[in-house]
């Protein structure tokens, strides 16, 4: 996922990039829709280590 985000702009942050160019062109690359992909997969994770941490927990107390 990272090369192909990075392909044509080496070096350089979502971010700055963001700013720099029109909302349009991000549409044609779809650079938000992968960030939002990325934060969902790690909330997911975040989310599954949590209820895993809770049913070992749970398993102990029991």
């Amino acid at each position: 996922m990272s090369g192909s985000a990075a392909t044509g702009h080496p070096g350089g942050c979502p971010g700055p990039r963001r700013r720099r160019f029109p909302s349009r062109r991000h549409d044609a690359k779809g650079g938000p829709p992968v960030e939002n992909v990325l934060i969902g997969l790690v909330v997911a994770v975040v989310i599954i280590v949590v209820i895993a941490i809770a049913m070992r927990g749970l398993k102990r107390d029991n």
